[in-house]
């Protein structure tokens, strides 16, 4: 888009420069503060859509680095039970050290999922503040009519 300097030193995008103000009739300053609205609303718009583009691709990259992430620790916690089971293979039979590490981990799982599902079930997710808000808000606007 063209950028056009006005006497006023404002400078406006794609249009030429105007006449004064003080002489054009009402219906072209409507007419104008219209389309310069429409325009203003248009490029916001661009520029939200684009800003959101940008964040998108950056959580995207993000995510594949946290999935990554996740892959290599879980083979690393893999391997280090594997290590567990191996040193307890030293003082007892393999399968014997294979089950107890197996057991441990469930009882460890298990414990952990409890805990969760118990915080879980005890979380309120009423948004209380903005029910308390609008009902303020309600109050106000029924108090302002009576």
């Amino acid at each position: 888009m063209e950028r056009h300097e006005e006497n006023s030193g404002v400078a406006s995008l794609g249009h030429a420069p105007r006449p004064a103000l003080e002489n054009q009739p009402l219906a072209d300053l409507v007419s104008d503060l219209s389309r310069d609205a429409s325009l203003l609303a248009q490029q916001e718009v661009a520029l939200a859509k684009q800003e959101l583009a940008d964040k998108v691709s950056v959580v995207k990259n993000e995510a594949v680095g946290v999935a990554v992430g996740g892959v290599l620790l879980h083979s690393g916690i893999l391997a280090l039970l594997a290590g567990v089971i191996l040193a307890l293979a030293e003082v007892l039979p393999p399968y014997l050290a294979a089950l107890i590490a197996g057991a441990a981990l469930l009882a460890v799982g298990a414990g952990l999922l409890v805990k969760a599902k118990k915080r879980l079930s005890q979380l309120d997710m009423a948004p209380k503040q903005v029910v308390g808000s609008v009902k303020r808000d309600v109050r106000a606007v029924k108090e302002a009519a009576e």
